[in-house]
């Protein structure tokens, strides 16, 4: 990237990498964007649109060179750039009606008016470097990925980190479908049998009765998702383009597909019409097309017939060797039981209070029919999801296991109950009982993107970082646009020490959305190796909500101690914040610990091990256990064990001890011990 700190037409510079755009001041450094000193929620990807605009100003930037800049060696749309420029208005108080900062220029592309600017570097529109990190200097990696995210979910993030790591996270996908940008993708080989189903377009003349398309392609991407060699993008994936008017060409290229299958949903009292129509995702051209007039009771039979249409559709017009779709039994025989069922699964979308409504339709389900399974792991997944977001967790979290306890005693088959018993084992730190909980799921599911993920999950919590990359490579192979595969693989990249793909894949998850935390951990890391520990210090504060108080001492111990790696001198400091911020005067009782007050207590003891102060390790982690009140969700702190600037600290004979307080040392006897480890006699020792 081309320096424009100084004497260059852009945005007149304050400072190295500081700009003033109007009343806006922008810092490359952190990727930040201010207004009368408040932050402001920019998501990575608009932070670079908007210095693509800002590095040229006062002139146009074409959409080809916007393509080129922000969405380097991806194939996009001109409407995903327009998207994305409604998106960074939105986010700066901008107006398209009366522009203050971005000004179209119709059918060109986009400027930022600034008169205070002069002649552009030479050349620069058209020759500008790729904003993604540049894999020889690790260095130049743009820090402060996260500082103005648009969701600082820390309260919520170990949460969120624990649904994606234990198979629950498909809920956090649903519930952010409505979110996600379109989804971009290299080119690829499209596998011939492969088909991507769209929500089913509400046609009722009732918005009220949109779940009901929803939930007609959600059954037919779970039935045909048990066909074996049939490719079938999961609903997060192709539930992402809801409400967007692309070509279909576009979407079968961005999902890998072949085939995209589209339906509409009409109704007239108790009549039902289906339509349905599969499309050849590289022509455009359709290849089949079926109405279905049913009355509403016979919606099982409907979704059989449109399934086995579907692939004997597929064998006739793709010359595929799909085999034959196995008749399933419907969920429940109650479709008033089904349809609030159905009503539920929509309510997870649902900002205000949905958890709590999803539940009522799930348990008014349950009423009426006891044996109807599904339900039951509906309602179990509301309370867990009340139980790591709102809290009480111990109370949820019984109810959670509990549904899905009954769920599984009437269908044993149930793959979902496995993973939401996996998640409530996981959050616990109960690892031996979530483990076979996934493994069970997994032989259960379809095998795809879902349950790979949701194991390579599990072994980077437990540090098994080569198993869990693998899983997570795979889990990115089936679905090329599911973020957080590509997040976590990101981190276990990281973890690995293997700094340049870490960044690569975590760029490469923020040309698909909100990538801000991970990128701002990664890019932290790759700070923290390369010795630049003041940008090291900046990017770790973008991933906590300095409005936390915990969270603000875990932010003060970590700039301390990167201080004092770059100033062995400031050493005294950093060992001062730790009595100072964690007194050992304080009872426990009186602390009142949440299970964010423990991991981020946690990440605070493991940031003295950068120093080599081991004995404060130990001794401030151990206070930070016997603080956590019983069933606190803190497995999102175990991460940081596994860095490989830690390796001091497992190797010390006290990591043990601490082992078997956090849960892994019954699970490495009988699963294995962590990377670069062994367990001898009961005796762990890592090198």
């Amino acid at each position: 990237m081309q320096d424009m700190t100084a004497g260059s037409g852009s945005a007149p510079p304050l400072a190295a990498g500081r700009y003033q755009v109007e009343d806006l001041v922008i810092d490359t450094r952190v990727r930040l964007v201010t207004r009368d000193g408040a932050d402001l929620a920019i998501t990575s990807l608009s932070f670079d649109l908007l210095w693509a605009l800002v590095r040229v100003a006062p002139h146009l930037v074409s959409f080809d060179d916007l393509m080129e800049q922000v969405w380097t060696g991806l194939v996009i749309s001109p409407e995903t750039i327009t998207q994305r420029v409604k998106l960074l208005r939105q986010a700066l108080g901008d107006s398209a009606d009366s522009p203050r900062y971005i000004l179209a220029v119709r059918g060109h592309g986009y400027r930022m008016p600034m008169a205070a600017a002069a002649a552009p570097e030479p050349e620069l529109a058209a020759a500008a470097a790729p904003l993604a990190a540049p894999e020889a200097d690790l260095a130049a990696v743009p820090p402060g990925a996260a500082a103005g995210a648009a969701h600082r979910w820390w309260p919520l993030l170990a949460a969120v980190l624990i649904l994606l790591a234990g198979g629950a996270w498909w809920a956090l996908d649903r519930r952010s479908d409505q979110r996600q940008p379109p989804l971009m993708t290299a080119a690829a080989v499209l596998p011939s049998e492969s088909v991507a189903v769209m929500p089913f377009a509400n046609m009722t003349g009732d918005p009220a009765k949109e779940y009901f398309g929803d939930g007609m392609a959600e059954e037919m991407i779970n039935a045909l998702g048990q066909v074996p060699g049939l490719k079938v993008p999961a609903r997060s994936s192709s539930f992402a383009y809801k409400g967007r008017n692309l070509d279909i060409r576009r979407i079968g290229q961005d999902l890998g597909v072949s085939t995209v299958l589209e339906g509409s949903v009409r109704s007239a009292g108790s009549r039902i019409r289906i339509t349905a129509q599969l499309i050849d995702a590289q022509s455009g051209y359709q290849l089949w097309s079926q109405s279905y007039d049913r009355d509403s009771g016979d919606i099982f039979k409907l979704q059989d017939d449109l399934a086995a249409a579907i692939i004997k559709a597929l064998r006739v017009n793709l010359n595929g060797s799909v085999p034959a779709l196995t008749a399933q039994a419907p969920p429940t025989q109650n479709v008033e039981a089904y349809d609030l069922y159905l009503q539920g699964d929509a309510m997870m979308f649902v900002a205000d209070h949905g958890l709590e409504r999803a539940l009522e339709r799930y348990q008014r389900a349950i009423a009426l029919d006891p044996k109807f399974a599904r339900a039951y792991v509906g309602a179990g997944l509301a309370k867990f999801l009340l139980g790591i977001s709102q809290g009480p967790p111990v109370e949820n979290l019984a109810a959670a296991r509990r549904f899905a306890d009954q769920a599984l005693q009437l269908d044993p088959s149930l793959s979902t109950a496995h993973s939401l018993l996996a998640n409530v084992a996981f959050t616990q730190g109960r690892w031996l009982d979530a483990e076979p909980e996934l493994r069970e799921a997994l032989r259960l599911g379809p095998r795809g993107a879902t349950e790979h993920f949701s194991h390579g999950i599990n072994w980077l919590f437990t540090g098994h970082l080569r198993e869990a990359l693998g899983e997570l490579e795979t889990a990115v192979q089936l679905n090329p646009t599911h973020l957080q595969s590509i997040g976590f693989r990101s981190i276990a990249y990281s973890l690995l020490g293997r700094d340049a793909e870490a960044l690569r894949s975590a760029h490469l998850g923020a040309h698909l959305g909100d990538m801000g935390v991970t990128l701002a951990y990664v890019s932290a890391m790759a700070a923290l190796r390369t010795g630049h520990y003041a940008d090291a210090a900046a990017l770790a504060g973008g991933i906590v909500d300095p409005t936390i108080p915990d969270q603000r001492r875990t932010t003060e111990v970590t700039r301390l101690v990167f201080a004092a790696l770059a100033d062995p001198g400031k050493k005294a400091a950093a060992m001062a914040a730790r009595d100072r911020l964690y007194p050992k005067t304080v009872p426990a009782a009186d602390r009142g610990p949440t299970s964010t007050d423990v991991t981020s207590c946690l990440q605070s003891s493991y940031a003295y091990g950068l120093l080599g102060e081991l004995d404060t390790v130990f001794d401030l982690a151990n206070q930070c256990l016997d603080a956590a009140a019983p069933g606190a969700i803190n497995s999102v702190s175990y991460i940081g064990l596994w860095q490989p600037e830690l390796s001091k600290v497992r190797q010390d004979p006290r990591f043990a001890a601490l082992a078997a307080r956090l849960g892994f040392m019954e699970y490495w006897r009988q699963y294995g011990p962590p990377d670069d480890c062994t367990l001898n006699d009961g005796k762990l020792a890592c090198h």
